[in-house]
């Protein structure tokens, strides 16, 4: 049976976030809605914070200056909006980071049943 490839996609801008109803006895945890590199708006899609802190803490860092800091006064269902230019020039930077960067293109996975976008490590941890 021939081995089955796909993508493993990265972040390429935060477009929103918001609190995340939490659970019985669980701390609240922020969700962001992910724009992902060279796909379109249809794979656009809620990634929690966990998931994105190890990899992408840069570009949480940066997201959460624009908007104007995390703290306690976010409401839950509350959501976060960067600016338009913040959107459009990390796009811009994400883009020209990577044009022609030796050593990344595709990544592949083999064997990889029901897939869901992870994300690459950042450019540091090549």
């Amino acid at each position: 049976m021939p081995e089955e490839t796909v993508e493993l996609w990265e972040v390429e801008v935060i477009l929103r976030a918001h609190l995340k109803e939490k659970k019985t006895n669980q701390p609240e945890v922020w969700e962001y809605y992910v724009s992902w590199a060279g796909y379109g708006d249809d794979y656009n899609e809620w990634r929690s914070q966990g998931k994105l802190e190890s990899s992408c803490n840069d570009l949480l860092v940066s997201f959460w200056e624009n908007v104007g800091g995390r703290d306690n006064s976010w409401k839950k269902g509350k959501m976060v909006f960067p600016s338009k230019e913040w959107v459009a020039s990390q796009k811009e930077s994400h883009a020209s980071a990577w044009a022609g960067a030796e050593g990344y293109g595709e990544v592949t996975i083999w064997n990889k049943k029901d897939f869901k976008p992870s994300v690459l490590p950042s450019k540091d941890d090549h």
